[in-house]
């Protein structure tokens, strides 16, 4: 089992042999994510819980997204219900 702990540059994997692996990974938090995709805090939090976000981690009391994650569609638009390009 492995544990993961958020930090500043680096990321502390913890392995069941109680050795530490610093791992560099790249993560941005919803404020982040919500500046990028335009989108609210909050509804970045809630499509995280709603496990519509690719990569998302609940650490401590916030979530984390992998930075380079694409927004996730709409579910309410005809583009995420049909396709782009394929329109009913």
């Amino acid at each position: 089992m492995l544990a993961l702990y958020a930090q500043t540059l680096y990321n502390i994997i913890v392995t069941m042999s109680g050795k530490e692996a610093r791992v560099t990974m790249d993560w941005m938090t919803t404020k982040e994510a919500a500046e990028q995709w335009n989108l609210t805090m909050r509804r970045v939090q809630a499509l995280c819980e709603a496990n519509k976000v690719d990569g998302a981690v609940f650490l401590g009391r916030q979530w984390v997204i992998p930075i380079g994650t694409p927004k996730p569609l709409d579910g309410r638009t005809k583009e995420a219900k049909y396709g782009k390009y394929n329109e009913k």
